[in-house]
């Protein structure tokens, strides 16, 4: 996987928290280097609303994280 920091040009949905990124903000790109199609996007600085209502993690789980949220997909 290779990671960057992007600027938007159109708007996109955060794959973490499912909230919008408008164009002409920042965002982590992550592109698959085996798919280069298969693209996820994620807020910079965290997300927003924080975690979604649906996401209950026990209280040993880790924080959700890209790659995860990219597997839930």
């Amino acid at each position: 996987m290779s990671e960057k920091i992007v600027t938007l040009r159109h708007d996109q949905i955060c794959d973490v928290c499912k909230h919008p990124i408008k164009a002409g903000e920042n965002a982590y790109m992550t592109r698959d280097d085996f798919w280069p199609s298969m693209v996820w996007f994620e807020h910079v600085g965290g997300c927003p609303g924080g975690i979604p209502a649906e996401h209950d993690p026990s209280p040993k789980s880790p924080a959700p994280c890209l790659a995860q949220a990219a597997m839930a997909h």
